[in-house]
């Protein structure tokens, strides 16, 4: 039996980036991305047997997905943010080399979910943070 980690950053292959916000601060329009990073961790369990014997080679993943939030107002006052993080897993059997993408591709709809939620529950705090820039910046 042998175990074998490793590590792989996924993004926008997966889910896009949420559609730009536009707002108004202080006077001055605001453009707001919301970009998905998606980190997949995955381990390679069990083993391969011989003719006749059941093989319990299986590959066990995890996928951390994080939203990262930029804005920018049309002064060049820039405002950067990591607003979410959540976790999927996942188990087949087999090789990881092989099963890895398939199974994290097929969780693009829970990565536009938490895109979209953080998007939607961020404007308390993007006003807070364009306001501390621009405080930063005034002062």
């Amino acid at each position: 039996m042998f175990t074998l980690i490793a590590g792989l950053v996924l993004g926008s292959a997966i889910a896009p980036d949420h559609p730009p916000v536009a707002l108004q601060h202080r006077g001055r329009a605001v453009t707001a991305t919301y970009r998905p990073a998606v980190r997949v961790a995955h381990r390679q369990i069990g083993s391969t047997a011989p003719g006749g014997r059941a093989a319990t080679l299986r590959c066990v993943w995890t996928a951390s997905i994080a939203v990262e939030r930029h804005a920018r107002r049309d002064d060049g006052l820039t405002v950067v943010r990591h607003l979410a993080a959540d976790s999927v897993t996942g188990s087949r059997p087999g090789w990881c080399s092989k099963t890895v993408r398939v199974d994290t591709a097929r969780i693009d709809a829970h990565v536009r979910q938490q895109v979209a939620a953080a998007a939607a529950a961020d404007d308390t705090s993007l006003l807070a943070d364009l306001d501390a820039a621009h405080d930063r910046v005034a002062g």
